[in-house]
């Protein structure tokens, strides 16, 4: 497997191609796409970037997860994944920066823009009631339209 800041793409041999619908996830989040590039390849897309994932977080229910379903069938296939996992999806929550001598009223108004590891918006997309910012007290109400994998706008 290796990642990019949108894609993970799944590697192995004898990929369910035909009949069988894929799909993927990842932290508990689901992939926005998977695409079965052939029988030993597989892309997964996340459009907010993939997940936040930390150096310590090695748990099998924390890795990327593969799963091919047979059309018309309740049936399941999960593609093994055994290989380096921590070498290619480090992906820890870092802030770079954010608005600078914001100036706002007491009743808003203003956008907060804060930039930041690519996956955040995943991050604040998937659970916005847990995921959130706070400035002077006050949820910073997230903007998922103006925001990108690695910008979050509220």
């Amino acid at each position: 497997m290796t990642s990019t800041d949108t894609t993970i793409v799944f590697t192995g041999t004898n990929f369910y191609t035909l009949g069988y619908t894929a799909t993927a996830s990842f932290k508990g989040i689901d992939a926005t796409s998977v695409t079965l590039d052939s029988a030993t390849q597989a892309t997964i897309t996340f459009d907010g970037g993939v997940p936040i994932n930390s150096v310590t977080d090695q748990s099998r229910d924390n890795r990327p997860n593969l799963i091919f379903k047979l059309d018309n069938s309740p049936t399941l296939f999960y593609a093994l994944n055994t290989g380096d996992f921590l070498k290619n999806f480090v992906n820890p929550f870092k802030l770079t920066s954010s608005s600078k001598e914001l100036k706002c009223s007491f009743n808003g108004g203003c956008e907060l823009d804060m930039k930041g590891t690519s996956g955040v918006q995943t991050l604040f997309r998937s659970a916005p009631k847990t995921n959130y910012i706070k400035v002077c007290e006050q949820r910073c109400e997230y903007d998922d339209a103006k925001s990108t994998p690695g910008n979050i706008k509220c």
